[in-house]
């Protein structure tokens, strides 16, 4: 999308590099039920992003390390 809205690129299709279905499928993630979509370009093992917390009002929390 970055691309298309620099004008660098018409079509999707016209895309340097165009992955097969079996490529694509092994990088989208499921999310919200049937809502699919690429999953993030970096992966960790062992240490899946996730937030465990609700987002903090601004300026609402202190500057100090969480315990583990």
């Amino acid at each position: 999308m970055l691309l298309q809205r620099q004008e660098l690129l018409g079509q999707f299709s016209d895309a340097p590099e165009v992955l097969a279905e079996e490529q694509l499928a092994a990088r989208q993630v499921q999310e919200h039920g049937d809502l699919k979509t690429v999953g993030p370009v970096l992966r960790t093992s062992g240490a899946p992003p996730f937030w465990d917390k609700p987002t903090p009002p601004l300026g609402g929390g202190s500057p100090v390390w969480l315990p583990r």
